[in-house]
């Protein structure tokens, strides 16, 4: 007779796995590399007993020791790429973006952000939604037509884009599960001071490269934010969260501008006020959360520091932050001391040293995390950034528009979003052997157990993990990410 005990070993795992392929390479925007695992489902693995494979290293996950859930995982939806996507026929842009929600074919993200104006990559002149200088006060209503307008969002099919995507997911069931944050890049520049740097940029009669924000102009800010807001609303398009400015220490010859920690909280303070007064908002139940900060990890503890020693702290929902340079840990300290809950809102990354990466940022508290730009053509275009920009998840042949590859780093992104959906949480796990990351979250009900481990070795890499009753031997072949979906025994 089998044992109750026995029983419990009589369950298996589920596995994913995506090899990496020429990391970050050029090649990519000219050629398609074959790759070896492309969020492949591999042989189901049976439970053993804790005897056996005893001296392989061990992962433990403890499911009763949880930590942030979890928002989304996604990318972008900048003007870049929705510039490429309108040059496909309707059928091909149709497909990629069901490639890029589908849980079951696809990579199934569920968290899009979204551009505030325009951002460095857009095949545009940069803009903002209110670039004629008032007389005196704003048109917000747009009453003469040369004020606050989201028309640009419109012609340059922003908006049908994302609504496509809106209707594409209701339509696969998962439209409860996708969320929209958007970002500025910079306010009008009419509410800017200039700077030395500002003055410096070529073309710049707008103020939009560069500068300071004019602490006289907060209120406008708030309102322009509110605007945004109540106008994408209208459309069916409700904004989960915003965050106050993209970048805000850095002045550059794109899109950008100064903002202290001290006008980032009376902003957020002003902006909440205003939102909480839209009839608008309230008729569509919008109500975003703000996220301040949204820049590198070696900012971000002073920056934060100083706004949660203002009255305005608590209008402040997150801290947002870019890890282009510093330490991930001042990301988990900044959620521990300060109480916040934090976001990766940009970064691209290659391979399963990037995904490693991201590991780093989900073990430091992040809640989330965003590739920036989605899609650029094999031509490196369209966009106006101040760098050559790393192979993008897509290439579109420039030459033949309805002509894609997916690269890797798609893939690598569907390791994770595709298992870890919105409401799970982060679990508690071993750091594990050598060369190897990993990450463990939980179902909202409790019942399903994420692993996502990563080997970031040139050889294959064998551990034991454990949970509860149950252990699991497994394999991830050299520079793979691995995904396994295990049922807790009740």
């Amino acid at each position: 007779m089998t044992s109750e005990k026995e029983k419990n070993f009589d369950t298996t795992i589920r596995v994913w796995m995506t090899s990496e392929s020429h990391p970050g390479s050029m090649e990519w925007y000219q050629k398609d590399f074959p790759v070896q695992n492309t969020l492949r489902p591999f042989p189901s693995i049976k439970a053993s007993s804790h005897s056996e494979e005893a001296k392989l290293p061990a992962i433990c996950i403890d499911p009763d020791t949880a930590y942030q859930e979890i928002l989304g995982f996604g990318t972008s939806l900048e003007e870049s790429t929705i510039y490429n996507l309108s040059k496909m026929s309707p059928e091909t842009k149709e497909e990629v973006i069901r490639k890029l929600i589908n849980p079951k074919d696809g990579a199934g993200m569920t968290l899009f952000r979204l551009t505030i104006g325009t951002a460095d990559f857009t095949a545009q002149k940069f803009y903002t939604y209110y670039d004629t200088v008032p007389d005196k006060n704003p048109d917000w209503d747009n009453l003469t037509g040369k004020g606050f307008s989201i028309c640009k969002d419109h012609e340059y099919h922003i908006i049908d884009t994302v609504l496509q995507l809106l209707r594409i997911a209701k339509e696969l069931g998962v439209d409860h599960e996708i969320r929209f944050f958007s970002s500025p890049w910079s306010p009008p520049g009419w509410m800017k001071l200039p700077t030395e740097e500002s003055r410096s940029y070529p073309d710049n009669e707008l103020l939009l490269k560069g500068g300071a924000l004019d602490s006289a102009f907060l209120e406008d800010l708030a309102v322009y934010y509110v605007r945004y807001l109540e106008e994408y609303a209208k459309l069916g398009i409700p904004i989960y969260a915003i965050t106050l400015q993209n970048e805000p220490y850095l002045e550059i010859d794109y899109p950008s501008c100064l903002m202290t920690p001290t006008q980032q909280a009376m902003l957020a303070h002003l902006l909440k006020k205003k939102i909480n007064d839209s009839a608008i908002l309230q008729q569509y139940h919008v109500h975003p959360l703000l996220w301040g900060f949204d820049h590198n990890f070696y900012d971000g503890w002073n920056y934060v520091n100083e706004i949660s020693n203002t009255p305005e702290w608590n209008d402040i929902d997150g801290v947002a932050f870019h890890p282009y340079g510093g330490d991930a840990a001042d990301m988990g300290a900044i959620a521990d001391t300060f109480n916040k809950k934090v976001y990766l809102t940009e970064r691209a990354i290659w391979g399963t040293e990037g995904a490693s990466e991201l590991i780093t940022w989900l073990r430091n508290q992040s809640c989330s995390y965003n590739s920036w730009v989605t899609m650029l053509d094999s031509k490196v275009e369209t966009h106006q950034w101040v760098g050559t920009p790393g192979p993008t998840m897509i290439i579109q042949d420039a030459d033949f528009p309805d002509q894609y590859h997916m690269l890797p780093e798609f893939y690598i992104m569907g390791q994770f979003a595709r298992f870890i959906r919105p409401g799970y949480r982060r679990i508690a796990s071993d750091a594990g052997p050598l060369h190897t990351s990993n990450a463990a979250f939980l179902s909202p009900d409790g019942q399903t157990v994420v692993l996502v481990a990563v080997n970031d070795s040139r050889e294959e890499c064998s551990f034991r993990f454990l949970c509860e009753t149950q252990e699991f031997t497994v394999q991830i072949p050299a520079n793979t990410v691995a995904t396994y979906l295990l049922k807790r025994v009740s």
